[in-house]
């Protein structure tokens, strides 16, 4: 299944979850005690920003969301008209992903209202985070709901469905790659998807026994929190600092995205500065006060540690191997960060044919000049 197959369902897999949104919203609503966990759910907790764990979440929480830093917002774009609005497609979804996530705590709250007040406690006392919420604190409270089973099976099911919509772009990511690194697989485009689906439920299978909550812990606390912020703070200053800014300003304005005065200045204030200090000066904030990985009361040993890191360490060992292959191939100093001929953007370059692994330029290359991975050949 390519882009426009997995396009067409995702219509379904994205907005069925809203149907089941509202439908809990609703019955939530009308429990009693809902208006205390509602009450719970708007008022804020300022205390809580002093701790560094909140902000690695928040920012893990955006990230993949949104699915930055991932490779599977790059490998859909890629397939986009040269002259698609994606500024517009970036602001549209940023909003939807704000009000989406406020609408769900409005129905995960009235919920969790009912149950405090079934049992008798605090709201305070029910919640909680990660996939306990999801799997264990939430399915109690639906338990004490009228016709338990009917809420039980339409909340699930809404769980597999956003677990099915967000497996998209992540599985067409390794898909796309696949292929153009191989280009027999673009005729047989099954078989990659099958091979990554297939790689994909065979490594998830430990997660699937007794211990697979505290792998799963394992992989969520060193891969959701500094790494990926690592990998955001480098794609910010890639393009912002050694492509440059003003450059990938004048690209979006070839595609018909042309920005007045004040529009250029803040992306430029945000691409250059505030997102790589931003993330910069969290990752910094979780590493300060960073503790080892925990499952409710256990505290996992050194060595589960030493395992974590060595994960998180896997997804961004790219960034010094690439900079090392850069070394190799002659780049010294200020070269190394100076982008090439070849950093420029399709409509001006590159031809829409594929050869190989790499998009091809309209000439072919000439010895002593840049190659179409900006090497010098």
């Amino acid at each position: 299944m390519g882009v426009q197959s997995a396009g067409k369902v995702v219509y379904f897999t994205a907005l069925f979850p809203y149907v089941m949104l509202t439908a809990l919203l609703i019955r939530g609503v009308t429990l009693e005690g809902a208006g205390t966990g509602i009450s719970f759910y708007l008022t804020p907790d300022w205390g809580t920003l002093l701790e560094a764990r909140v902000w690695g979440d928040a920012a893990s929480q955006i990230f993949y969301s949104f699915g930055v830093a991932c490779g599977s917002l790059v490998t859909l774009a890629s397939y986009n008209n040269y002259t698609n609005n994606s500024h517009f497609d970036a602001i549209f979804v940023s909003f939807a992903n704000f009000a989406t996530s406020v609408y769900a705590g409005f129905a995960i709250f009235s919920v969790l209202g009912f149950q405090a007040l079934q049992m008798g406690v605090s709201v305070d006392d029910v919640t909680a985070s990660g996939p306990g919420l999801a799997f264990v604190v939430y399915p109690e409270a639906l338990l004490q709901m009228p016709v338990p089973t009917l809420w039980s099976i339409l909340f699930f099911f809404m769980l597999f469905i956003l677990g099915l919509g967000s497996q998209f772009a992540g599985v067409e990511c390794v898909n796309t790659a696949i292929a153009d690194r191989w280009p027999v697989f673009r005729k047989r485009y099954w078989m990659a998807t099958a091979i990554t689906c297939t790689a994909g439920f065979v490594l998830g299978l430990p997660m699937c026994f007794s211990g697979g909550v505290y792998l799963f812990t394992l992989f969520d606390w060193n891969t959701a929190s500094w790494a990926i912020l690592i990998v955001g703070a480098a794609e910010a200053i890639a393009v912002s600092w050694a492509y440059g800014v003003d450059r990938a300003l004048e690209d979006l304005a070839t595609m018909g995205m042309a920005h007045g005065r004040l529009v250029r200045w803040y992306w430029k204030s945000v691409w250059t500065v505030f997102m790589p200090i931003g993330g910069l000066g969290v990752l910094v904030f979780v590493l300060i006060e960073w503790t080892p990985p925990a499952y409710e009361d256990y505290i996992f040993p050194a060595f589960a540690d030493a395992i974590g890191w060595i994960i998180g360490g896997s997804t961004i060992i790219l960034l010094p191997v690439g900079l090392a292959w850069a070394w190799y191939h002659g780049y010294r100093g200020k070269s190394l960060f100076t982008p090439t001929p070849a950093w420029k953007s399709a409509q001006k370059l590159l031809s829409a044919e594929r050869s190989g692994s790499v998009i091809t330029m309209d000439a072919p290359a000439q010895p002593g000049e840049y190659d179409n991975m900006g090497y010098i050949m």
